[in-house]
């Protein structure tokens, strides 16, 4: 939707006035009121054409809608499809926003100085504990190692011990076959007898 606003003159013709173009474009949208009712009236012949009221303009993205926890860009754009207003007017509203937050940002830090400095000198001694600590994971990593390659050592020790055991089956089964052949070898013999 296109910003236009009534001009500012006090003639008092009964048809209504040209409306004039935009406003600079560093007037300030989150200045400006939402849309209501009684933000302007219906214009009728009775009624002054002096209203400098501003056509109706949506309200200013409200900051909580950025702060939900599984905020995605895309998902809150989709929900902005009643809102009646250019995609240039709502980059700017959002430039504004990403300004107003650096701003704060900058405040937040300038306001807590002293604490950011002493921040920085607690961190210098981060270093040695942070390379204590990456000794301690690169010996571990090499204990992991070793107990894996131990553990791949049983698996294959394991595995042949399987398949001896296999072989050892086979054998007593053929070996018993054997018995029971000559069993009834015997047998044969016996009844020729």
């Amino acid at each position: 939707m296109s910003k236009f606003y009534l001009p500012d003159s006090t003639a008092t013709t009964a048809t209504p006035s040209p409306l004039t173009s935009p406003p600079s474009p560093k007037s300030n949208p989150l200045d400006r009121k939402p849309y209501s009712s009684n933000n302007y009236s219906t214009y009728s012949d009775s009624d002054s054409d002096a209203d400098n009221t501003p056509l109706p303009f949506p309200a200013a993205l409200p900051r909580s809608d950025f702060l939900t926890p599984n905020f995605t860009p895309e998902a809150y754009l989709s929900t902005l499809s009643n809102r009646h207003q250019t995609l240039e007017d709502l980059r700017s509203d959002l430039r504004q926003r990403s300004q107003l937050l650096s701003k704060e940002l900058l405040d937040l830090v300038n306001a807590n100085y002293e604490e950011f400095l002493s921040l920085g000198l607690r961190l210098k001694g981060g270093e040695e504990k942070i390379e204590e600590v990456r000794v301690g994971v690169l010996g571990f990593s090499r204990e992991v190692g070793n107990v894996r390659d131990a553990v791949a050592e049983k698996v294959e020790e394991v595995g042949a011990l399987l398949e001896e055991k296999k072989r050892i089956r086979k054998d007593v089964m053929v070996g018993r076959r054997l018995l029971e052949i000559e069993e009834r070898l015997e047998d044969l013999e016996a009844y020729r007898k």
